[in-house]
């Protein structure tokens, strides 16, 4: 089985195959300003504690970080829109 740097590079040999070259080049550097904002600095790390947050659940009740934490494990997943 590859390991995720192999996993990685074969999708960025897939993504130049598919991808249009002015959209990679977008993609390119939309990734260099943000970087030159300096977020990585400052962003969650692997290994990092993440902060507590409260939200809303698909059914409308209010769920914390904190409170799903002590019932089970939290996978967190970030899903930036469908536009």
């Amino acid at each position: 089985m590859p390991n995720l740097k192999d996993q990685i590079d074969a999708f960025e040999v897939e993504k130049k195959k598919k991808v249009p070259d002015e959209v990679l080049e977008i993609l390119g550097n939309a990734t260099i300003d943000l970087k030159a904002t300096g977020i990585e600095d400052i962003a969650i790390k692997t290994g990092d504690t993440a902060p507590d947050f409260t939200l809303q659940n698909h059914v409308g009740e209010t769920r914390s970080l904190a409170g799903m934490l002590k019932e089970s494990a939290v996978v967190v997943s970030f899903y930036r829109g469908g536009w």
